[in-house]
């Protein structure tokens, strides 16, 4: 899994990094615009994205904890006990259910 989030480059990040942007006080749209930008590069070129992103930011207003926060896989992973535990719930009562 780790290597499949590493060959993305970081892009698996963008929705959190579009929040970042907009609590940091940028326009949903602008932030939006940014976001798109440098996803597209960061696939396009094989760069990280954060490292493009920060260049499309320039001047932007946000802070590196934020971008931390946003880029923290950790953050990203830490319900996934649970929501594994519930499609396992799921699963089986789907196959206790007649066909």
């Amino acid at each position: 899994m780790k290597a499949n989030l590493d060959a993305n480059n970081g892009l698996v990040f963008s929705q959190a990094v579009l929040l970042a942007l907009v609590h940091a006080g940028l326009r949903r749209d602008d932030a939006y615009q940014i976001v798109q930008r440098a996803a597209l590069t960061a696939g396009t070129d094989g760069r990280p994205f954060r490292e493009v992103l920060e260049q499309e930011l320039g001047e932007n207003p946000v802070d590196d904890a934020a971008l931390d926060s946003a880029f923290d896989l950790a953050r990203s992973i830490e319900h996934r006990d649970r929501v594994f535990a519930e499609l396992d719930r799921l699963t089986g009562s789907l196959d206790a259910q007649p066909s």
